[in-house]
Formats: C-alpha cells, structure tokens, sequence
C-alpha cells in the first residue's frame, strides 16, 4: 500500500486527492471548507479504502509536532484540535499534519517553478498571507504576513494582530478595506464576490479610493519582498500564488508600481533589474503533493 491523500485545507476551499504510485492525482474533490468536524470526517471517509495508507493533510496556521492546530485564522473551529490523533481515529488510517504553506513549498519544489531556484522567495497572498524562503535549496519555514507594518491601523489578521502585512494586504485584508468605502450606513456587508466586483469596478472607473487602494497594495506588497531581497543577497526570484496574488498582480499597473518600490528600495542591483523574475507558481495541485510528501518525510518513508 503505497498510496496517499493529499488534502489542502484552506479557509474557503478543501481540496483532496489520492496520490497514486506513479505520482498522478486520482479521485480529486473540491468542496466548500467545512463548518465542523463532522463535516470534515464526512468529506474524508470515502479514502478509507485498503488500497490507501495514510493522509497528508495541510492546514493554515502554526501546527505542533505535525498534529494540532495552535492557532486556526481561517478555520477557528480546528484550533487547539489533535488533528492528527482525531482523524486517525476517525478514519482508522495514519494521519500526518502540516502548515498549508510547508505543504504548497514541498510541492512547488517537486513539481512547479520552485525547481528552477536554489534560493527564492515563496508568498502566498490571498484570504491570509504565508511564505516561506528557498535557502540553498531548503525550505525555511517563516511568517511573512505576521511582520508589522504600523500599529495605528483598525484592521486586524485573522490571528488577532493589529497592522500586520496579513491585516493590510491579504485577500481578507483587502475585503474589510473595500468594505469601509462600499457600506456607508448599510448594516449588511456583500459577499467576497460582490466587494472584488464593486473594487474592480471602481478601478476601471477610475475612481479615486479604489485607484488609492490598488496602489497601496502594490506598494506595501512591493515593499515586503524588496526587504526580504535587501536581507539575502542570493535570493534569485520571487514566486507567489493565492487568489489575491493571482488576481491583481497580473495587471499592468501592478506590476509597474511593485517594480517601482522595490528599486526604490532595493539595494543590489540584481534585484533592482527590470527583469528580476516575479512568477506565478505552476503547480496547480501543489499543496496535495506537498502535504503527501511531508507525510512521508515525517513517517520516515520513501516518496512515492
């Protein structure tokens, strides 16, 4: 039995599939994340199957020892939960837990662009915002979003801190900042769908919040990386995924401004290049193979 789940479990989607021994993904599912526990066990069972030895499962937030949840942003109900022991209960198969962006890293090395760099900078912005640094071809877990930018904000990360990158710029981030031009008097707040359609609507008009607003992301998201460059010389790239990331830097506008902060601040001029790569991650499934492959790692057996 050589076979694995790999589960990607963010703060809106749960994404899963069986690993197959000559590495293909089989029997995806994507569904809403779930409200519960129960929910969650439901959406699993089907892998229970004897051909299936073990589930990979990521998950946002700091993880202890692979198993419990310390602090769930995006999914509270996971906080302070064994997840490892209780779904190994649940599922009667071996369980191994991990940070969602531990899992996405392992996979872009595997499979995505992170193979071309032996020392790269990796974000992921959208509900929250995560990263983790290529150092001569290792994996440096670290908390990108978490470092302060000012404490005289009102907004707040999922994890409760005051001015952080998360609180400003994630795709959470942005929706509470859109939603204070937007409301006005109105008690109900619109869907994450509604607030990006109104934003980008207001962008194509012109008008002067949104214009503000787009400009302030590129230069505060600008100004994360061109810090990190300035600490470590031989960083040779940048990738980023998330859907906030995925939506907004394709633009023109964006890139123009990201580029221009970080030449305003960067102080080596390979990164001050116009051509300094700033790339999307490839691998569409990467937190699946990810999270399978620190299974591996962590049960100390072979990668399929």
């Amino acid at each position: 039995m050589t076979k694995k789940v790999g589960v990607d479990m963010g703060g809106t989607w749960l994404r899963a599939g069986i690993v197959e021994t000559d590495g293909r993904i089989s029997r995806f599912v994507k569904h809403p994340t779930p409200a519960n526990w129960d929910g969650l066990v439901s959406i699993l069972s089907p892998y229970e199957s004897e051909d299936v030895e073990g589930l990979g499962v990521a998950i946002s937030g700091p993880i202890a020892d692979h198993a419990t949840v310390i602090k769930g942003p995006n999914i509270p109900w996971l906080e302070g939960r064994n997840v490892r022991q209780e779904l190994q209960a649940a599922l009667r198969k071996r369980v191994v837990v991990s940070n969602d962006m531990e899992a996405a890293t392992e996979g872009e090395l595997a499979h995505g662009v992170l193979k071309r760099f032996t020392w790269a900078v990796f974000d992921t912005i959208s509900t929250g915002w995560g990263g983790n640094l290529i150092l001569n071809g290792l994996r440096v877990d670290s908390e990108p979003g978490h470092t302060n930018v000012t404490f005289d904000s009102l907004y707040r990360c999922g994890s409760g801190h005051v001015g952080c990158r998360e609180a400003l710029y994630s795709g959470s981030g942005m929706e509470q900042r859109i939603a204070e031009h937007l409301l006005g008097g109105e008690v109900t707040r619109p869907s994450s769908s509604e607030l990006w359609d109104a934003f980008h609507r207001a962008v194509h008009c012109k008008t002067d919040w949104a214009l503000a607003l787009l400009h302030d992301w590129a230069e505060g998201v600008g100004r994360a990386w061109a810090n990190v460059l300035n600490l470590v010389r031989p960083l040779q790239a940048i990738v980023y995924m998330g859907t906030t990331a995925e939506t907004l830097i394709p633009d023109p506008r964006i890139q123009q401004l990201l580029r221009e902060t970080m030449q305003r601040i960067c102080m080596y001029p390979e990164h001050r290049r116009p051509d300094f790569p700033i790339l999307a991650a490839e691998e569409e499934h990467r937190a699946i193979y990810g999270a399978v492959i620190v299974y591996d790692k962590v049960s100390g057996l072979p990668r399929p």
